[in-house]
């Protein structure tokens, strides 16, 4: 295991969070497709 520094964290912390934000996103499209036909 190794230490990361403070930059890094910060940005694996967004990144994670922007996949997050895309995972929700998708899972709204879908509901609306499926609740929309």
């Amino acid at each position: 295991m190794y230490l990361l520094d403070d930059t890094t964290k910060e940005h694996l912390k967004n990144y994670g969070a922007t996949k997050l934000e895309v995972i929700k996103a998708k899972m709204k499209v879908k509901y609306y497709e499926n609740n929309t036909l």
